[in-house]
């Protein structure tokens, strides 16, 4: 789609839903862009529901842009193909031999939980790669920027538990005060892509290095690599500005962020757990009781309802496999009882029967 198409397209998406969705947001366009895919929009569940109340997200929406096909991922997210001529527009470039009505557009609609979400979401993918060219920034300072917010990055303390990532900051507002760029001027636009550039190389931990990172799945992104073409030749560095030391960094961020007390905590679960784990786990189950296979699983939990982390610690490592010999005794006993009692069980049901 060229610029003008994008532009009433998004017209008349936002024009059909808004009334009867709620507010409907886009992300500010990347203003160098001559040629675009799709169109990307954003509807707050909250508002949704204020308006439209539980009726469904995707038939609602298909039937108001009048779209002819779906494709839905879950359920905060549908894209819809909208006919050329439900829209009223010509079509930059109509295949040979196909109807004016065979040609599409593709919206893609996105449900999100709550106007923070929106703000994260809408930001990252604003300004075309500007999200990209933050999250390497924040990588080259021992941090990851992603929709859900700002992390730390992967490090031995922070693998996550339970499938729960450590979470510095969701708020866009704070983590760009963080990493020194100015919201305000995100909020209020940018009129071209060296505005942006110039934009992302004021924050104090932007430098030459910190930002030239290329990747083979970057090297197909234009306005990615006119970024390394500035940043080589024409961005005005200040004096003296040198690359940070990532740990600082996390520390920093760690006290910024008010996290310091929760990944301390964090830490030294993950510290006990691996200790626990060095003194007590499925090999050494095996090796004390010969046992192999499914039972080693039972064994090892019903040790773990009998005992906690302190207690193992707190046991010498002969003392451990004694308590694994007696885990096993205690666990064959019952496992005998519960066969009995299931035998029982079958007995008087096939009294029954007869």
């Amino acid at each position: 789609m060229s610029p003008a198409v994008y532009a009433a397209l998004k017209t008349y998406v936002v024009t059909r839903l808004e009334p009867e969705c709620g507010p409907v947001h886009v992300a500010p366009e990347d203003p160098g862009k001559v040629d675009y895919g799709d169109l990307d929009v954003v509807i707050t569940q909250d508002a949704y529901r204020r308006v439209s109340g539980d009726e469904d997200f995707k038939t609602k929406t298909k039937e108001l842009l009048g779209a002819r096909h779906t494709v839905s991922n879950g359920d905060s997210f549908i894209s819809l193909a909208i006919p050329q001529s439900q829209v009223g527009l010509q079509s930059d470039v109509k295949p040979e031999g196909q109807d004016e009505a065979e040609t599409y557009y593709q919206v893609d609609l996105n449900m999100v939980e709550d106007d923070h979400t929106r703000e994260r979401l809408l930001f990252f993918n604003s300004y075309g790669d500007t999200g990209l060219i933050i999250g390497l920034l924040c990588k080259s300072i021992g941090l990851t920027f992603s929709r859900k917010g700002l992390k730390i990055a992967r490090r031995e303390h922070t693998e996550p538990i339970e499938n729960r990532p450590f979470i510095l900051e969701p708020s866009v507002d704070r983590i760009l005060k963080f990493i020194d760029l100015d919201y305000g001027h995100w909020k209020r636009g940018f009129k071209t892509r060296v505005e942006i550039f110039d934009w992302l190389i004021s924050s104090r931990f932007a430098t030459l290095g910190s930002l030239r990172t290329v990747s083979p799945t970057h090297l197909d992104r234009w306005m990615y690599k006119e970024f390394l073409q500035y940043i080589d030749h024409d961005a005005q560095w200040p004096e003296g500005r040198v690359a940070a030391n990532p740990a600082v960094v996390v520390e920093e961020a760690l006290d910024a962020f008010g996290k310091r007390d929760e990944y301390n905590a964090l830490a030294k679960s993950i510290e006990t757990r691996k200790a626990v784990r060095a003194k007590f786990n499925g090999t050494l189950v095996t090796e004390v009781t010969g046992r192999e296979g499914k039972v080693i699983g039972d064994i090892l939990k019903h040790f773990k309802l009998n005992f906690t982390s302190a207690d193992v610690l707190a046991m010498s490592d002969e003392k451990i496999r004694e308590t694994i010999l007696a885990v096993q005794k205690e666990w064959d006993a019952n496992r005998e009882h519960m066969l009995q009692q299931a035998m029982a069980g079958m007995s008087v049901t096939g009294a029954k029967k007869e």
